[in-house]
């Protein structure tokens, strides 16, 4: 509503500059460089964010950074302001942030004041005094939770990171199996998820300790580490009732080594935000997809999948997305191995469905999503190649004169996104699977490389070699045995087309060949070959044989 009132009142500013400059009689080729010019100084921001920023210019505050943080997780905590806990956890993270990047003191009430100011501008005919309350209390909330962080941050960052420093490497071995020890003890389940090697769990364990502080001194980036971990966890299928009796074990057993309450406060926050974040993270991304994808059940699936609404159906399949991080259904499947899920993903993806409005089809979706789907299919689930392969045709069910339409879906397997080749046909070629580079689709998409683009090019390409194989048997073998080289004609014919084999043939050869030579040698991209080194380039036959070409043609030369 905003946005359409602001809108309305900047077309009539518009209109208003356009009729003035009328009435000022002003030439045509000056209207336009005079419209600009009132355009700028009459724009009105249409957003929250730039209202803010202009609030904040004008109130003599454009200079501080930490604004810019606050903004940036605003709309996290507008609409979280009834969930108490995400609240409280946002804001924790907030105040990590903003004592990273404030110049202190932080007076918070600058804030308020600029997004109050914000709010007027852009609601002006519904802003009364309920909004103004509402607002001033949900500032009043998210200042009071800051204020409990704000000032502790630094000095826990100092603390913890000097505590963690002060553990050799002994010490820090027998506090990782203390915490596994006493963690087993709390939860005897959580055994069945930690089935790794103990360099493995060690290295899990010194993972998180090392998190502790890094959150403290670089919370940006480790919020989004903590988001992506728990996203691997959803695949994973972790409980995260699991959590919990981990978070405890460590904060006893680390209290155990370490006697400063000061540490052990910044260690006790520390860690229970990382858990918070990671539970929301695996709570938000456990869909029902992705609960099916874990049990590897097609019938789980597809009840899941019928839920959705037919344009979201493949949006379903193909993303979850935690804050900034997202993890793709169908990619996890082919990751984990479960092929049967996989399968029934690349099954619903490739039906054709319709409504009234219009048709589905999601084959734009999974290439768009994984242009890289052919390659991948080909390296970890090779049985599912045939099923995405049917999925890109449609046969007709009406037959007509013992005939029947079928439409072939390969724009993706010929160009990608950017209208380059597709890598499909590569990786098939490379994988070397007979039944598969028979199949329908790949045929098709082969002729129609071959007629439409590649038999050109090759035919084109090979001319200079036809002609120059022409050239060279006809000086080197066949004019010099006809026995009429004492003739001048004759001497000169050989002479011309020797030139022409050692100033384009050689030369060609050279440059081509010369260059890889160096580069391959700079950048010591080699292979040995009876311990000497030689590009890697010449492992391919054609290649090496053009090598040898060169070599031999300049030893004529010599």
């Amino acid at each position: 509503r905003a946005s359409t009132e602001i809108s309305t009142a900047r077309s009539d500013d518009t209109a208003e500059v356009v009729e003035r400059s009328g009435e000022s009689g002003s030439s045509e080729q000056s209207s336009p460089r005079l419209g600009h010019g009132l355009a700028e100084a009459t724009y009105v921001p249409r957003t929250f964010e730039e209202m803010f920023r202009w609030s904040a210019s004008v109130s003599g505050l454009r200079h501080l950074s930490w604004h810019l943080d606050v903004l940036g997780s605003f709309d996290c905590m507008v609409r979280n302001v009834a969930n108490s806990a995400r609240l409280q956890e946002e804001c924790d993270v907030l105040a990590l942030r903003i004592t990273k990047s404030a110049m202190w003191p932080v007076n918070l009430y600058e804030f308020k004041s600029c997004m109050l100011a914000a709010l007027r501008s852009l609601l002006p005919k519904i802003w009364d005094s309920s909004y103004e309350v509402a607002w001033t209390w949900l500032w009043d909330n998210v200042e009071r939770l800051l204020q409990k962080t704000l000032g502790s941050a630094s000095t826990w960052e100092t603390k913890l990171d000097g505590a963690m420093l002060s553990f050799d490497e002994e010490a820090m071995y027998d506090l990782r199996r203390r915490i596994y020890d006493r963690f087993f003890r709390l939860c005897p389940a959580g055994q069945d998820y930690f089935k790794q090697s103990n360099t493995r769990l060690h290295y899990i364990a010194t993972k998180i300790l090392e998190m502790t502080v890094l959150i403290l001194q670089d919370p940006a980036s480790v919020v989004e580490a903590i988001s992506a971990l728990g996203l691997r966890h959803v695949g994973y299928g972790i409980p995260t009732e699991h959590i919990a009796p981990y978070v405890t074990a460590s904060v006893e057993t680390f209290h155990e080594s370490v006697g400063d309450e000061t540490v052990m406060e910044a260690f006790r926050w520390s860690l229970g935000l990382i858990s918070k974040i990671l539970v929301r993270t695996i709570l938000e991304g456990s869909t029902i997809v992705m609960k099916a994808v874990n049990a590897n059940s097609e019938k789980l699936l597809r009840n899941a999948i019928s839920c959705a609404p037919r344009a979201e159906r493949a949006n379903w399949m193909l993303h979850v997305q935690v804050g900034t991080q997202q993890i793709s259904p169908l990619s996890w499947a082919i990751q984990s191995g479960n092929f049967d899920a996989a399968g029934a993903i690349l099954r619903d993806l490739l039906t054709i469905r319709a409504d009234r409005e219009r048709y589905y089809y999601g084959v734009d979706a999974l290439f768009g999503r994984h242009p890289d789907i052919v390659g991948r299919l080909v390296d970890e689930a090779p049985p599912l190649l045939q099923t995405l392969f049917e999925g890109l045709i449609w046969r007709s069910r009406v037959a007509k004169e013992g005939w029947r339409r079928v439409n072939y879906y390969v724009q993706h397997l010929i160009v990608n996104e950017e209208g380059f080749f597709a890598e499909g046909l590569g990786s098939l070629t490379a994988s070397k699977d007979q039944t598969i580079i028979s199949h329908p689709v790949i045929c098709l998409v082969s002729d129609t490389l071959w007629s439409g683009v590649v038999r050109r090019q090759f035919i084109l390409s090979k001319l200079g070699f036809l002609f120059s194989l022409f050239v060279f048997m006809l000086s080197q073998a066949i004019l010099p045995k006809t026995g009429a080289e004492e003739h001048k004609e004759v001497r000169i014919a050989i002479f011309i087309g020797r030139m022409i084999n050692y100033s384009f043939s050689m030369t060609r050869l050279m440059f081509f060949h010369v260059r890889r030579i160096f580069v391959g040698y700079r950048e010591w991209n080699v292979v040995y070959v009876r311990r000497i080194p030689v590009p890697d380039y010449l492992r391919d036959f054609y290649r090496a044989l053009g090598c040898v070409l060169m070599v031999l043609l300049a030893l004529m030369c010599v």
